[in-house]
């Protein structure tokens, strides 16, 4: 019987813990961004800066990568010489131009 009690108990604490976050948090998600277009030049130029940085000015982004290296010799299988990791650290800020206009780079 005191099971029976201790597991109602917990199974009404967490139900009344999860109705409480759902009750705090009543402010909506912030809407999407707006799609951006690939034949808009300026979207074309924010597609490529978040590729390879933040839109922000001067936030730091992180990448990581990793793979084999392989010896290659004709009539020979290939055969793996080492396995190595790599990681770049990027910012970018936004530049204006007189004759090129907006733009951004790495800095």
């Amino acid at each position: 019987m005191k099971i029976l009690r201790l597991l109602l108990f917990v199974c009404l604490t967490g139900a009344l813990n999860v109705s409480y976050a759902q009750k705090k948090s009543k402010t909506p998600p912030p809407p999407p961004p707006a799609p951006l277009d690939v034949n808009n030049p300026t979207d074309a130029i924010k597609m490529q800066r978040k590729i390879t940085s933040s839109l922000k000015d001067g936030e730091d982004c992180f990448y990581f990568w990793s793979g084999n290296v392989y010896s290659r010799v004709p009539g020979e299988k290939d055969r793996l010489l080492f396995v190595y990791n790599g990681m770049n650290v990027r910012a970018s800020k936004t530049v204006t131009d007189a004759e090129k206009g907006w733009g951004w780079r790495h800095v």
